[in-house]
């Protein structure tokens, strides 16, 4: 997700009463985002506000990229991306 919400505001914040804070509530809207496509799956869920993530069509798990029975894609070209 980009673009204006609460927590940039938060972050600009933070920047200013000093560097390190700013970054930390960064760094965790990161960590949370990863732990949304790790468990829903890259863009099956929907940002909701203060970190947390809900999946788009109410499953809790993933499919693989590539179906059912596909080998692994370590690069950047394979489906989905």
């Amino acid at each position: 997700m980009t673009g204006c919400s609460c927590d940039l505001l938060i972050n600009v914040l933070l920047t200013i009463l000093g560097y390190i804070p700013g970054h930390l509530h960064a760094f965790w809207l990161i960590y949370k985002r990863s732990k949304a496509e790790n468990a829903y799956g890259r863009g099956q869920y929907r940002y909701v506000g203060s970190g947390v993530y809900e999946p788009l069509q109410g499953g809790t798990t993933a499919a693989p990229a590539g179906g059912v029975g596909s080998k692994p894609n370590y690069g950047s070209t394979g489906p989905g991306y």
